[in-house]
């Protein structure tokens, strides 16, 4: 929904990565599935909500921005091949170096 405007900052994209397809994800927990302690009290919440994935259905690219530094961009090429590899590694429309 590109008209859609979330008052959630983490669901805010700038319109000008309209055109980078990506999946954001929010889940909505009913309150009798929450984990408790013995006395019925709600426990903290993790930090991370694991959920699986098949990445190569998911990734079809993989978009390098401007400012990753070269030992960074490595270790994403590698963990990319090694994750999704068949997913098209781009750079930024928004990289300017030759």
């Amino acid at each position: 929904m590109p008209d859609l405007r979330s008052s959630t900052v983490m669901f805010r994209k700038q319109p000008k990565f309209c055109d980078e397809n990506e999946v954001r994800l929010l889940a909505q927990i009913e309150m009798e599935h929450l984990p408790t302690d013995s006395d019925g009290f709600l426990l903290p919440c993790p930090e991370r909500l694991e959920v699986s994935v098949d990445l190569s259905m998911l990734v079809a690219a993989i978009i390098i921005g401007p400012k990753v530094t070269d030992q960074n961009k490595q270790t994403l090429l590698e963990r990319a091949h090694a994750k999704v590899p068949e997913a098209r590694i781009m750079r930024s429309k928004f990289d300017v170096r030759p």
